[in-house]
């Protein structure tokens, strides 16, 4: 059995420190407005109350017309569940629920430190460069399924590498319930199944019986298929894998912007990587990573575009879009590059689970995945942090050298910026919270009703204060009604002609930075806005267009 556990003693006051960063990280945004898919989770979870055997069993209007929540969701329900039992004793209220959540959050960091200890000399290096990452932070601040199934994820690699480093059967049975936990909870963690399949092969050198024990995760999987057939007439589990293969890239001819996009993407969740390059490289690459930002630049220019954003044409080069793809496209590229020379170097069983890792996280958010977007880049977060201290390791002379809080300079500015990218998406979730309130007191009276379009929390708001989710397939319309139509959002379709414009609303945001905007092209929580996670810049205010309805309208 090849040696892949690093001599490094478990250390309390490690966890102590990055227990209390995690935690005044996370506490000023427990008063984070409901945002983006936050309502479907939270939906399910109120169903579940009352409902603990059918999940999904129920309507929801996500995408212009009403249609069955199992249709809608592509998220398997676990944090439902795991959401609606701690409202079942707490409550509903925003606080709350991220209170509940900052659970799973001090469990992801607490097992990326225990996993980092088997990789690595400075654990607590590791897991604080995975801590204080946009992505991260950004995630942990959501009431999606993210952090938990990423929570869960480092727990089984930890638990299975442990388990059969000691020969401890009930390591690895532990491991894979948290294996099957992490795919109920999002159904990428089942990927964990062939990654700990590859790792052990290489580490014992043949076909160990305690694989057997991934039988226990791939059987509740399938047993959960079956449910969700009987319950649904169709199996969740493929329909999720079908509609990834459906909206994917596999097959297209788009692979350059693709993979551009993905390199930024990356690049930008895991932004810290830049204030280590000087650790990193010897001068020769640091002048290599020179040469490959100019080179970067030059090709942006000569596509002209990348997604929907022109950078280039007779009205003028883009150098601020620019320049900030290339730098997050330059970190992105040394997160792959670092993984791949780790494995060249020394070719051990723990250095090939990290790279496919890496690898897997990246092509699936690339090539499979419906959008590339920063939940999706989210499990890359540990693997990421003890690959930046093993390559700073392997440059370092000394013992000496690794110690001493200089190793911990590069974490101060990049800790400022994830939190500023995180207050930005804070701010407007609340930012929308606010202008729901303030657009109902406005138009509301007793002779007509409120119909809005788009979803996100701004649905969420709006349906708690009484207005009503506009079927565009089945529009009941009284003669009067206002609809209001959120120009920042999803799921938005062109109103006709008897639906024409009365007003229109703006409320400001932060104004030079933003994780969601159609206008900046900044779309951390899918390509589809744009093909940056977010972007420094002018963004222009939330704009609500409210329009009003001359027909009356009735469907059966």
């Amino acid at each position: 059995m090849s040696k892949f556990s690093v001599n490094n003693s478990f250390h309390i006051g490690h966890l102590a420190i990055l227990i209390v960063v995690a935690v005044l990280c996370y506490l000023p945004f427990i008063n984070k407005a409901v945002h983006i898919d936050d309502p479907l989770f939270i939906r399910a979870a109120q169903h579940i109350l009352n409902h603990p055997s059918d999940p999904y069993g129920f309507d929801v209007n996500w995408y212009g017309k009403t249609m069955p929540m199992y249709e809608v969701t592509k998220n398997p329900p676990l944090a439902s569940y795991y959401m609606a039992a701690g409202a079942y004793f707490f409550g509903w209220g925003e606080q709350t629920l991220h209170l509940l959540f900052i659970l799973p959050f001090v469990g992801f960091i607490i097992g990326t430190y225990l996993l980092s200890m088997l990789f690595c000399s400075r654990p607590l290096d590791a897991s604080l460069i995975a801590l204080l990452t946009p992505v991260v932070l950004l995630s942990a601040t959501t009431l999606m399924c993210d952090i938990l199934m990423t929570a869960f994820w480092v727990w089984a690699i930890f638990s299975w590498m442990k388990g059969i480093q000691k020969n401890n059967r009930l390591l690895i049975f532990t491991s894979a319930l948290f294996i099957a936990c992490s795919a109920l909870t999002k159904y990428f963690g089942m990927n964990l199944i062939l990654l700990l399949l590859v790792w052990t092969v290489i580490e014992k050198r043949r076909l160990d019986a305690s694989l057997l024990f991934l039988l226990i995760p791939a059987g509740i999987l399938a047993g959960y298929h079956w449910v969700t057939y009987i319950l649904y007439g169709k199996g969740l589990l493929i329909d999720a894998a079908s509609y990834s293969v459906q909206f994917g890239t596999i097959g297209s001819k788009a692979y350059l912007t693709k993979f551009l996009l993905g390199f930024a993407f990356t690049g930008g969740c895991f932004i810290i990587i830049l204030f280590y390059l000087r650790r990193l490289w010897s001068p020769v690459f640091l002048l290599f990573n020179g040469v490959l930002a100019a080179g970067l630049i030059v090709l942006l220019i000569k596509l002209g575009s990348i997604g929907k954003v022109t950078l280039a044409s007779d009205a003028g080069i883009r150098w601020d879009y620019i320049l900030q793809f290339s730098l997050y496209a330059l970190a992105g590229i040394n997160i792959i590059v670092i993984a791949t020379v780790e494995i060249i170097k020394k070719r051990d069983a723990g250095l090939v689970l990290l790279f496919l890792w890496v690898i897997g996280v990246f092509l699936f958010a690339v090539l499979i995945n419906w959008s590339i977007n920063g939940r999706t880049l989210l499990p890359l977060a540990p693997a990421v942090g003890i690959l930046i201290v093993r390559h700073n390791e392997s440059l370092q002379k000394t013992v000496a050298s690794r110690s001493g809080w200089k190793n911990y300079f590069p974490l101060l500015p990049a800790g400022l910026l994830a939190l500023l990218i995180t207050y930005s998406d804070y701010n407007l979730a609340n930012t929308i919270r606010d202008d729901a309130t303030t657009i109902v007191k406005r138009y509301q009276s007793g002779n007509s009703t409120i119909w809005f379009q788009g979803h996100w929390g701004f649905q969420y708001y709006m349906e708690s204060l009484g207005c009503k989710s506009l079927d565009i397939s089945q529009p009941n319309l009284d003669a009067g009604d206002i609809i209001v139509n959120p120009i920042n959002n999803t799921n938005l379709y062109r109103l006709p002609g008897y639906m024409p414009l009365r007003d229109s609303l703006e409320s400001k945001t932060f104004t030079w930075l933003t994780c969601m905007n159609k206008l900046a092209r900044a779309g951390f929580y899918s390509d589809v806005w744009g093909p940056l996670p977010f972007v420094f810049g002018r963004v222009q205010p939330e704009r609500y267009d409210i329009h009003i309805s001359q027909k009356r309208l009735r469907y059966r």
